[in-house]
């Protein structure tokens, strides 16, 4: 999955080889740093940074299997009714305007649309596709983020109220 050369010895007159190689069979996993889980969001949130575990393919905005493509992203709040609906119901889709990958960090930056600022305050569910055939985000090996499993983590945003005018 790099670009070194890589040496393999082969055995005269048998189907066996010899690698000092080993095989990368696990995916990666991803962590949200901002906004930190467990902790209340207390300003105007436009952007999401990730951090993932080992190098992931960028295929591009449009990509499959790519960190760069919005659509392997999910930011939904629950809603008036308090209940996640899986995005649909009265749960709000906050859409992903673009992401920006740092293959030296493992960072990604998620930056959300202008159309969806201020979040409004409330418990937030963020997915990160691991799942879909399409989607699911690869490391450089072709391994699934989570061994083909979502990740999904939970924050809250509670910004402080805004004094608007002062009558007196």
């Amino acid at each position: 999955g790099d670009r070194v050369d890589d040496v393999v010895i082969t055995m005269f007159d048998s189907s066996t080889v010899l690698t000092p190689l080993g095989a990368d069979t696990t995916g990666p996993t991803v962590t949200l740093v901002q906004p930190a889980p467990g902790q209340p969001w207390t300003t105007d949130l436009s952007q999401i940074v990730l951090q993932f575990s080992e190098a992931v393919q960028d295929n591009g905005p449009t990509g499959g299997h790519s960190v760069t493509n919005p659509q392997s992203y999910r930011l939904v709040n629950n809603g008036p009714n308090g209940t996640f609906d899986s995005g649909s119901g009265d749960d709000l889709v906050i859409p992903i305007l673009g992401v920006t990958y740092d293959s030296n960090t493992l960072e990604a930056v998620l930056t959300l649309a202008p159309s969806a600022s201020p979040v409004p305050d409330g418990t937030y569910q963020f997915q990160v596709e691991g799942d879909d055939p399409g989607l699911a985000i690869w490391d450089t090996a072709g391994n699934a983020l989570g061994g083909g499993v979502d990740a999904t983590v939970m924050f809250t945003v509670n910004t402080p109220p805004e004094l608007l005018s002062l009558d007196v």
